[in-house]
C-alpha cells in the first residue's frame, strides 16, 4: 500500500499479492471518501476495455511495451497500522449516503488493526 498526498487530496494506492487487480482511492485529509471527477465514467471506459480484450492493447497505444533499464525499486518496509496513529480505525470514518446518510461507518470495516498487520 501506498499513500501519496496531493494539496488537500490523499491517494491510496493498494496492490494485493492475492488478488491479480490494484484500485487506487481518493480522500481528504481526514479519510473523508472523494470521487474525483469521472471515477464511474473512468470505471466503465476501463470495463469496456476488459469486455473487449482490449486492455494490453490499450496501455500498448499509451505507451508501447519495449525493453527498458528501470532502475530497481526501493526496499519495501512495514510498518504495524497500530504505530500509524493517523490510519487508526477509530480516526477514520467514512460518511454513508443514501437513507442512513446521517449516519457514519468506521473504516476500514473491519475492527481492530489484525487485518492489516497481517498483510504488512
Amino acid at each position: 500500500m501506498a499513500v501519496v498526498r496531493y494539496d488537500d487530496i490523499v491517494l491510496w494506492h493498494y496492490a494485493f499479492a492475492d488478488h491479480r487487480f490494484k484500485i487506487s482511492a481518493t480522500t481528504d485529509r481526514h479519510g473523508g471518501p472523494v470521487e474525483t471527477a469521472g471515477a464511474r465514467e473512468g470505471l466503465a471506459e476501463l470495463l469496456g476495455l476488459i469486455q473487449a480484450d482490449r486492455l494490453v492493447a490499450f496501455l500498448g497505444e499509451a505507451h508501447p511495451f519495449t525493453p527498458v533499464n528501470a532502475s530497481a525499486a526501493p526496499a519495501t518496509q512495514s510498518t504495524p497500522l497500530r504505530q500509524v496513529p493517523l490510519l487508526q480505525p477509530s480516526l477514520r470514518h467514512w460518511p454513508v449516503r443514501g437513507p442512513l446518510a446521517a449516519s457514519w461507518v468506521p473504516w476500514p470495516p473491519w475492527r481492530g488493526a489484525e487485518r492489516f498487520d497481517a498483510d504488512c
